[in-house]
């Protein structure tokens, strides 16, 4: 399996996970964290990993929670931020990340690191 396959694995393990918890724990987030959140996901989507890595610490500082996390560990692994990124995933697994996805977000960011 390649890396490119191994992350399109894991983004959908991520996204069915949290649409299975989001009925528990769901907040109702102001209508600038919604913007927020809508621009920080087309940045994702994009790929355009600054913007999303911005927008995504701007989330975790407002409303935390671990999707955010993860989403702004993987954007910060893909601008060679790696320490940065292994601390998002160790937060996100704090609040309620999928151990298993936390441990893969920690795993990719070990490989990308090279060292």
């Amino acid at each position: 399996m390649n890396r490119s396959s191994a992350w399109r694995i894991g983004i959908a393990l991520l996204f069915l996970g949290a649409r299975a918890s989001a009925g528990a724990r769901q907040q109702q987030p102001t209508s600038a964290v919604s913007q927020t959140a809508s621009n920080a996901a087309t940045a994702y989507d994009g790929k355009d990993w600054a913007k999303s890595a911005k927008l995504y610490a701007q989330i975790v500082q407002a409303a935390p929670n671990p999707r955010a996390w993860y989403r702004l560990g993987v954007s910060l692994n893909k601008i060679g931020e790696n320490d940065k990124a292994i601390e998002a995933f160790e937060k996100g697994r704090a609040l309620g990340l999928p151990p298993q996805f936390a441990e893969y977000g920690i795993a990719v960011v070990f490989v990308s690191k090279k060292d």
